[in-house]
């Protein structure tokens, strides 16, 4: 059975209680600590441990939480070591982390922008506040991690990666390719039923009959993204699923005939 989770990104105040966990603290220890219910802590307390970057073990009769051992948890820990005066609870939103994954390689707010499906006002705004610590660069007119922030660069893969993974839960479901929150993955469905939603798009193989093509498989392609797909990405998942069924690596312009049947390609980005 195919579980996708609904996104429980941990908020400002689990950011903090995650830094104050450099030793295992009980609900009510750290509700002290911060003057707040224990209804507050404890739902904060939950999107950590279900995140991976926390979790709870019994010691007597008390529940202790301290953080986890999960890579992600990890990176995070160091990257704070390093930077103990950094105020991670303000610069680690969930939008501020999906811009940051995009920031591997260098991009403009338009590609930005795009790619993540934020406006541009959002976008601009993150990027201005990652500039002011020093996290990210600006070089001819690109935005790029820092490469000083290795920590970051690892805490923000290795956190998507658990991200992608937390949400796709099935024996038969097994992922493909992912870069931030966004992933493409394959799993069995029976036919005449679709797991589509609003950030679950059919992809690849699965959307040939959109452009004519019948293909009669049990397999299924999803691709999990708040973006709305373009025959542009049909593609380029087409090229990883025949890398998948190892046919190799293949031009893109081979690929994209198939879809001129919609003509919604110009021929001549065929050539």
């Amino acid at each position: 059975m195919l579980v996708l989770l609904s996104n429980i990104m941990p908020t400002p105040t689990a950011f903090r209680i995650f830094k104050e966990l450099k030793h295992p603290k009980s609900i009510s220890e750290i509700a002290h600590l911060f003057g707040l219910d224990h209804s507050t802590i404890s739902t904060s307390v939950s999107s950590l441990v279900e995140e991976g970057l926390a979790q709870k073990h019994r010691e007597g009769k008390k529940t202790l939480i301290r953080r986890s051992d999960t890579l992600h948890a990890r990176s995070l820990e160091d990257f704070m070591k390093e930077y103990p005066r950094l105020p991670i609870e303000d610069l680690f939103s969930y939008s501020s982390m999906e811009i940051l994954s995009m920031l591997m390689h260098p991009h403009n707010i338009t590609d930005i922008a795009a790619m993540t499906a934020l406006n541009r006002h959002t976008v601009s705004e993150a990027l201005s506040k990652l500039s002011k610590y020093g996290l990210i660069l600006k070089e001819k007119g690109k935005f790029v991690i820092n490469k000083r922030h290795r920590q970051l660069a690892d805490f923000i893969n290795s956190y998507w990666r658990h991200y992608a993974n937390q949400r796709l839960r099935a024996e038969d479901a097994v992922m493909l390719w992912q870069r931030g929150p966004e992933f493409l993955f394959k799993t069995q469905i029976e036919a005449g039923k679709s797991i589509e939603r609003d950030d679950i798009h059919a992809s690849a193989i699965t959307v040939f009959s959109r452009y004519g093509l019948r293909l009669i498989t049990g397999t299924r392609y999803y691709f999990h993204t708040r973006r709305k797909l373009t025959v542009e990405d049909h593609i380029i998942h087409m090229i990883v699923y025949l890398d998948e069924r190892g046919v190799g690596r293949v031009r893109s312009s081979r690929v994209q005939k198939i879809f001129f049947i919609e003509k919604r390609l110009p021929v001549e980005t065929a050539t």
